[in-house]
């Protein structure tokens, strides 16, 4: 083994090694610790998610009690579907809902429409016997 230079002014050579080198085995533990970190964050993000998509709902837990009540109602012909006064807010002022629900209003059972058009959201009442519009609350 010669560590000196040769005469001709080449860099050493490094000693030739006549074994041959293993290849690499896969890393699992690198993709077991992406794997532990992705499924972590999700931990993180899916309640929060959830918990911000209930703040949204205006109806909160009362929910599916809510639509039960105003479905039987629609199939016992006491209500309109909130489909007709939806229709009628589409037509008249553009736009779309964004959530709905029964509430009592002046003596009578309404549906409250939050509705949002052109940039502004607002809150419109509709007779849920009848279908006609019968407020708005501008909420900006």
């Amino acid at each position: 083994m010669n560590l000196l230079p040769a005469e001709d002014g080449d860099l050493p050579r490094r000693p030739r090694c006549d074994r041959a080198r293993p290849e690499r085995a896969p890393r699992p533990r690198l993709a077991l610790a992406v794997l532990i970190a992705m499924l972590g964050s999700m931990i993180f993000i899916v309640p929060a998610t959830t918990a911000h998509a209930a703040s949204r709902n205006s109806l909160g837990a009362a929910r599916s009690e809510q639509q039960d009540r105003a479905w039987t109602a629609v199939r016992e012909g006491r209500h309109v579907p909130l489909l007709l006064p939806v229709a009628k807010l589409r037509r008249r002022f553009g736009g779309h809902e964004l959530d709905a629900g029964l509430e009592r209003w002046n003596h009578r059972t309404v549906y409250r429409i939050r509705w949002t058009a052109h940039g502004r959201r607002d809150d419109f009442y509709a007779d849920a016997r009848t279908g006609h519009i019968l407020g708005r609350t501008p909420n900006g």
